[in-house]
């Protein structure tokens, strides 16, 4: 009797371990496809949107402006089609208390964002409370001009304005 007793406590001592470590290793790998999926989005988002980038401090894509062709919004759109679809795929309750609810709030921009592109606002680049055409001319305020580098990098964002506004 003592046999079988020591032997269903070490099963279960086996088992809690297993699912310890299962549960560490689930959480552990939610929490890495979480973080590449944030910085993964947060990057196209820069990409996207130089002028964005260059003011939240990403001076990587400081010589250009956003790409609005079709082409590249129905890309946009696409992909973020595809990142609402690998966030449903993470399994929100292996994340730490703090990462679910970013997962929460991540999600909920997500699906502003593709609600919004249902209305096509995009096609709207111009409203009554400003656009592009307004706040282009005041992008020199927005911008640390110190080196050549910096002055190159605006002379560029003003050749390709003719494209921008088409």
């Amino acid at each position: 009797m003592r046999l079988a007793a020591l032997t269903s406590f070490v099963a279960y001592v086996a088992l809690a371990a297993f699912l310890a470590f299962s549960l560490g290793t689930a959480r552990g790998d939610a929490t890495a496809d979480f973080g590449r999926l944030l910085d993964e989005s947060w990057d196209a988002d820069m990409r996207a949107d130089p002028l964005w980038a260059t003011q939240t401090g990403d001076h990587r894509f400081d010589d250009r402006l956003p790409d609005l062709s079709m082409e590249a919004v129905k890309r946009r759109i696409a992909e973020k089609k595809a990142l609402g679809e690998r966030l449903a795929a993470i399994d929100r309750g292996a994340l730490p208390r703090a990462e679910q609810i970013d997962y929460d709030i991540f999600a909920r921009l997500l699906a502003d964002d593709l609600a919004e592109a249902t209305f096509e606002t995009y096609l709207m680049p111009i409203t009554n409370r400003g656009g592009f055409h307004t706040e282009f001319p005041e992008l020199y305020k927005r911008l640390t001009l110190v080196s050549a580098k910096d002055y190159e990098n605006y002379i560029a964002r003003l050749a390709a304005f003719g494209t921008y506004a088409d």
